[in-house]
């Protein structure tokens, strides 16, 4: 297996067991309080971190298998060569997008480098702030590195009428 697909399937398992935990963590939250009255302060700030980073992740492995949503209706008629401009212009607007968001990322995470979670002490909020340049940055790596697979993702075609 290339090394980028290895990297690609090491960031889905970070992102699903990010997902798995906040979902964990949450329902022994709802249980504590529903049943016991006794709810952690820290359970939804940490829930709601690991959900933005499974987000982010979970966006490197769409631009890692090219799945991201795209609007085919408005390409198809205009065959191959209108998928190629297509394909051309998704790229750029992603590079653009990708670049402009690891930029203005990495300078709010720089800002909130010395803050704190509001309900863990000593816990520096830079961890949240770093998932969107973290992931960025990926991306933008993953879309300019030789390897890239070219063109969406294969679709069944709905039989006519459906």
């Amino acid at each position: 297996m290339p090394l980028r697909d290895r990297i690609a399937h090491a960031i889905q398992v970070l992102a699903a067991a990010l997902l798995i935990a906040a979902v964990g963590i949450m329902t022994v939250q709802v249980t504590l309080r529903t049943l016991f009255s006794a709810p952690m302060s820290w359970v939804e700030e940490v829930a709601r971190y690991f959900f933005v980073w499974a987000v982010y992740l979970g966006s490197i492995v769409a631009v890692t298998r090219d799945t991201h949503i795209r609007v085919l209706v408005a390409v198809e008629p205009f065959g191959a060569v209108g998928k190629r401009i297509s394909d051309a212009l998704s790229w750029l607007v992603n590079v653009f997008c990708f670049g402009f968001l690891a930029y203005w990322g990495t300078d709010l995470a720089w800002k909130y480098r010395g803050s704190e979670f509001y309900t863990l002490p000593g816990v520096p909020q830079i961890i949240f702030y770093l998932s969107v340049p973290v992931s960025m940055t990926i991306m933008l790596a993953f879309l300019v590195l030789p390897g890239r697979r070219h063109g969406p993702a294969q679709v069944e075609e709905l039989p006519p009428g459906l």
